[in-house]
């Protein structure tokens, strides 16, 4: 390392804190390839700081890929803490980094930790990694434990691991797992495990992971059983109403009915107290999401406050962060109550990558547009909504139909093949 080195680096350093992070970026750029080893690491790390401030992603993939054939060192800590800021800028740039930092440190858990935390449902594979080498000599007892956890969370139980004495974390993780991907029996007694540990200091953990199962599952009647128990137990009015009844509405949507009269009262002291009250603290919001379960609300209060809910939530259709159930199941009821509105609401989520297990059935019965209603079935069959290839063959048979009573042989050949191909 030279002098010289030094002072580029503290130069390009200054040009940044001095001139903002795009003249930091060029500074760094200019300088990256011309220093030595160790101020060039220092060069791309600050780099990737001014990259990831501008939202560049030229920039990052520069940064990275200059990263990844740095030799020697170890920065984990400081790619650690560019990994964990590029999160909220782009979460494709984060995991890029943390593989390049396990391919240049192979035998690094800490990397392999990373890795697999940041990827989240996905990230078996880095964690078993981690761990194996978090057991080699010497022993690193605190990260092996982190990873056990973690793959305990995503359904990598140990044999025996429902006998002895195990940690909330480990009990939590593997009631997470049986509910995600168990079967009936499973589901249950993960539900009696998470009503166990929601009497002590994981109560807030255990509760999440019921409200996340109410959500995005279509539960037995034993397991909504279980839910009313779990949060009737460990809610305090007014939360423990609002949550009850809206588990009743989620139930009467699942079976296609309305809402009862009664099961949210209002937005204010039902829906967003219920919603409040699933995510645990979080606060209430006034935009999209509260709109959307006002819609859910207004089912039970007649069809005139349905369609002004809904002229609500297409006025912030825009907002709408992701095609997620309870906006799914807000379009639903729009649709019927003020079509225009509804059609708003629908394109706004078909613009929008699809998270929901489900919901897309629903809504797909709801539209009356062929072209919507057959894109929103094509996504019900996508996530394996059960029901959606029969939707899906009726709407191509009632296509059929409808294009040869138009005098449309042809479309209607084709319509009816679809409709064959799909009902046999």
């Amino acid at each position: 390392m030279s002098v010289f080195d030094k002072l580029s680096v503290a130069a390009a350093e200054a040009t940044w804190h001095a001139a903002g992070p795009r003249a930091g970026l060029r500074a760094f750029r200019t300088i990256v390839d011309r220093v030595s080893a160790s101020e060039r690491a220092r060069a791309i790390l600050f780099g990737l700081d001014c990259a990831t401030e501008l939202g560049d992603r030229r920039g990052l993939d520069g940064m990275i890929a200059r990263w990844r054939v740095q030799s020697g060192g170890d920065h984990f800590a400081a790619v650690s803490r560019r990994c964990l800021a590029l999160r909220a800028v782009s979460m494709p740039h984060a995991l890029k980094l943390a593989e390049v930092e396990t391919a240049r440190r192979p035998d690094d858990a800490r990397a392999h930790y990373l890795l697999g935390r940041l990827r989240g449902d996905d990230g078996r594979s880095a964690l078993q990694a981690a761990l194996r080498l978090a057991e080699r000599a010497p022993r690193q007892p605190g990260l092996a434990s982190a990873a056990r956890d973690r793959l305990t969370w995503l359904g990598d139980a140990p044999e025996g691991f429902d006998t002895g004495d195990r940690g909330a974390s480990a009990r939590l993780g593997k009631a997470r797992a049986d509910l995600r991907r168990g079967g009936r029996y499973a589901r249950v007694a993960a539900l009696d495990v998470l009503h166990e540990l929601a009497a002590g200091p994981a109560r807030s953990r255990a509760l999440a992971i019921a409200a996340a199962h109410a959500e995005r599952a279509t539960p037995t009647e034993i397991e909504l059983d279980r839910l009313r128990t779990i949060f009737g137990t460990h809610l305090a009015p007014p939360e423990r109403g609002a949550v009850l009844g809206w588990l009743d509405a989620r139930a009467a949507l699942d079976a296609g009915e309305p809402p009862p009269i009664g099961a949210v009262a209002s937005v204010d002291d039902g829906v967003r107290a219920a919603r409040n009250a699933l995510e645990l603290g979080t606060v209430a919001e006034d935009g999209p999401r509260g709109a959307a379960l006002a819609v859910i609300a207004a089912a039970s209060e007649g069809l005139d406050a349905l369609a002004d809910a809904a002229r609500t939530l297409a006025s912030l259709s825009a907002e709408i962060p992701t095609a997620a159930e309870p906006y799914l199941a807000a379009a639903a009821l729009a649709v019927r109550a003020d079509p225009t509105a509804g059609q708003q609401i629908v394109e706004r989520l078909f613009e929008l990558p699809p998270r929901a297990r489900r919901g897309w059935l629903r809504l797909g019965r709801a539209l009356r547009d062929p072209e919507l209603r057959t894109r929103a079935l094509e996504r019900a069959r996508d996530i394996g909504e059960k029901g959606a290839e029969d939707a899906l063959g009726q709407a191509a048979r009632a296509a059929a139909w409808k294009a040869f009573a138009a005098g449309d042989e042809r479309g209607a050949s084709n319509a009816l093949e679809r409709a064959r191909a799909l009902l046999r």
